[in-house]
C-alpha cells in the first residue's frame, strides 16, 4: 500500500472510528444512566422535561453519523490540521463528559431531575463549569465538522444542540438539585 492509497482512504478511516466510538459511547452512557435511573427512582427522584431532554439526546445521537455521511457524500476533504483538531477536540470532549458523569455517580442521568431536598453538586469539573456534559456535547460536534469537513451541517446541528443544551441548563437551574453529601434517603456519595 502507498502512501497515497493511505492518505485517500484515511478520511473512511476516521469515519468509520468517529461513527463507531460515538456510538459505543452512547451505549455505555446509557447502561450507566439507566442503572442510576432505577436508583434515584427508588429514592423519590422525579424527571422533568423529558421531551426536550429527549430532542438533545435524540440530536446528539444522530448528529456524528450525520456529519459522517455528509462528509463523504460532499467527498470533503479536510485538511491535515482541521483533522487533528478536530479529533484533539473530540478527545477532550469526551475526556470531559467521562469526568463529569464519572463525578456524579449514581447522581447521573439523562433526564433532568428531581429530588426534593438535595442541592447540587460541587464534585469534579462542576466546580468550575455548570454544565460540563453539555459542553462537552457541543465541543465534541464542532470537533465531529473539524474532522470530517462538513461545515454546512456541522453549523446547523451546532445552532440546535446548543439551543437545547442552553434550555436544557435554564430547566437544570430550576429543578436539578442533589446533594454534596449522603441524604437522609440513603443515597450514595458521588
Amino acid at each position: 500500500m502507498t502512501q497515497s492509497d493511505l492518505s485517500s482512504q484515511l478520511p473512511s478511516l476516521v469515519a468509520v472510528l468517529l461513527i463507531f466510538g460515538h456510538c459505543l459511547g452512547l451505549a455505555a452512557e446509557w447502561r450507566v444512566h439507566r442503572r442510576n435511573w432505577g436508583i434515584l427512582q427508588e429514592h423519590g427522584a422525579a424527571a422533568r422535561r423529558q421531551r426536550l431532554m429527549s430532542l438533545f439526546y435524540g440530536l446528539t445521537l444522530v448528529s456524528v453519523p450525520l456529519l459522517v455521511a455528509y462528509g463523504i457524500y460532499d467527498d470533503a476533504r479536510p485538511g491535515p490540521t482541521e483533522l487533528m483538531l478536530g479529533l484533539g477536540l473530540i478527545a477532550l470532549s469526551q475526556a470531559l463528559r467521562r469526568w463529569a458523569i464519572a463525578s456524579l455517580g449514581a447522581y447521573w442521568t439523562m433526564h433532568l431531575i428531581e429530588v426534593e431536598g438535595l442541592r447540587p453538586l460541587n464534585v469534579g469539573p462542576y466546580r468550575w463549569l455548570k454544565s460540563p456534559e453539555y459542553i462537552s456535547r457541543v465541543s465534541e460536534l464542532v470537533g465531529v465538522t473539524l474532522a470530517t469537513g462538513s461545515y454546512f451541517p456541522g453549523i446547523i446541528l451546532l445552532y440546535a444542540l446548543s439551543a437545547l443544551a442552553l434550555r436544557a441548563r435554564s430547566s437544570e437551574d430550576a429543578l436539578l438539585y442533589q446533594a454534596d453529601r449522603v441524604s437522609s434517603r440513603g443515597l450514595p456519595n458521588p
